[in-house]
């Protein structure tokens, strides 16, 4: 699995992470990454794809297929 640097002067690059997946990315780069279990919904110009499990919701422009924004979500661990 390849991973890049978050550039330095972005919020989550000044705390020393690594991003597997950014903005721009490929649902076939998303796929490989995270795997096909996830649910989806589709909408008009855009998809997304929820891996409810990471925590994670991928907005993923229909045209293209990239991904368009990267939601961070709350795992509810009460079971």
């Amino acid at each position: 699995m390849l991973t890049r640097p978050v550039p330095r002067n972005s919020r989550l690059g000044c705390l020393g992470l690594t991003a597997i997946v950014v903005i721009g990315d490929s649902e076939q780069k998303l796929r490989e990454v995270f795997g096909n279990d996830y649910s989806g919904r589709e909408f008009e110009r855009k998809d997304f794809l929820d891996y409810e499990d990471k925590g994670l919701m991928f907005e993923v422009n229909k045209e293209d297929r990239t991904i368009m924004e990267i939601n961070v979500l709350q795992i509810d661990d009460s079971g």
